[in-house]
């Protein structure tokens, strides 16, 4: 199995330029096949001349995309998606940081498992009324509703049944419901495997409580009706 990392930048210098080295073992990975890195329309000259100056140090797997527009996260991540040549997509938010070489590897063993459909190191329940999520605990290993955004893999031909929806945009839900569409389009579950990473969190700017709310809704209004409660909602204990 080939696999394309996928990343997402925009005014992060901070955290992208502490973040994106510690994946550095990837590129002496014979699996991956490439690096691509799309900037979302950074005004923080610095992050791109340091992003630049990165993939001329790193080789010719590392691939950076300078967009003018901010597509935000479910219309940058869709370009990547559909740029990619692995077999595997592994998407990370660029505040995401390798605590060491093995998280590709526990990523692809647990995709590996019979009826998989995406894997990541974090996910989620939705409550059966649909009111709002419940998050993974600490350390969780098992199966979830849906991957959290920062670290998401994949195989690529999900994408014949499955696509992110731009109404999420600029951020916040594309990944539940990507994992939603997943379960439901192809009967695959999302399953949580701890893979030895750190995300520190950016703070994205563009959604209010407003926005935030109406995202909820549309999710809700999209699939409530799609799942038993036992499908969204099966916390460990319960």
């Amino acid at each position: 199995m080939t696999v394309s990392i996928v990343m997402l930048t925009c005014n992060n210098f901070a955290k992208a330029t502490h973040c994106l080295p510690s994946w550095s073992f990837a590129l002496d990975d014979d699996r991956v096949v490439e690096w691509l890195i799309l900037d979302n329309a950074s005004t923080n000259r610095e992050l791109l001349k340091w992003l630049r100056a990165f993939a001329d140090r790193t080789g010719d797997k590392v691939t950076i995309i300078e967009s003018d527009e901010n597509l935000g996260c479910a219309g940058g991540r869709d370009m990547l998606y559909r740029m990619a040549k692995g077999d595997v997509i592994l998407s990370l938010d660029s505040d995401v940081v390798a605590l060491d070489e093995s998280p590709i590897d526990i990523l692809l063993n647990a995709l590996d498992h019979p009826g998989v459909g995406i894997v990541g190191d974090h996910g989620c329940w939705v409550r059966p009324d649909w009111s709002w999520t419940t998050n993974t605990p600490d350390g969780y290993s098992g199966e979830a509703f849906a991957i959290s955004g920062y670290c998401q893999c994949f195989r690529k031909d999900l994408l014949n049944n499955v696509a992110l929806d731009l109404r999420f945009n600029p951020y916040w839900l594309e990944d539940t419901d990507f994992c939603a569409q997943i379960k439901h389009e192809t009967g695959q579950i999302a399953y949580v495997t701890p893979c030895n990473i750190k995300h520190q969190w950016s703070k994205t700017n563009g959604n209010n409580r407003a926005d935030r709310l109406a995202k909820w809704q549309h999710l809700a209004n999209k699939w409530h009706d799609k799942f038993q409660p036992d499908e969204v909602f099966r916390p460990p204990g319960i």
